[in-house]
């Protein structure tokens, strides 16, 4: 009897230190895991990051061409004033439009906006 009973306290026991070694086990595989995910936000975080800013000078001289393309709009503008026949100032004022079109289409503002707020949310 006592032997079965020395049986059952050391099953016992080695049930219970099996528990707390795979309960430590899936602890340890938890954190490296969450470690694993935030290496992988910082990796996408640094990624686009480095995008944005290799992508500066582009987004910076379509600034300026947006907003030279809005000025010469602004300048044909006055100069339609000037004329007298319609015909001609119909056609500048399809021209001008295609103008400020071309401008939206050079602005990176938008551009500007998507990229930083994937820079600050993309990797959440």
């Amino acid at each position: 009897m006592k032997n079965a009973i020395g049986i059952s306290v050391s099953r016992y026991i080695a049930e219970y230190e099996y528990e707390v070694k795979k309960k430590e086990q899936e602890r340890v595989e938890a954190l490296e895991k969450a470690r694993k995910r935030e290496l992988q936000q910082l990796e996408e975080y640094n990624l686009h990051k480095q995008k944005l800013k290799q992508n500066i000078e582009n987004q910076m001289k379509n600034w300026y061409k947006a907003n030279k393309l809005r000025d010469y709009a602004e300048e044909l503008e006055r100069f339609i004033i000037t004329c007298e026949d319609e015909k001609t100032k119909e056609s500048f004022s399809t021209y001008i439009q295609l103008v400020r079109e071309a401008a939206e289409d050079y602005d990176p503002v938008v551009d500007i906006m998507y990229r930083v707020q994937e820079l600050e949310h993309g990797s959440k």
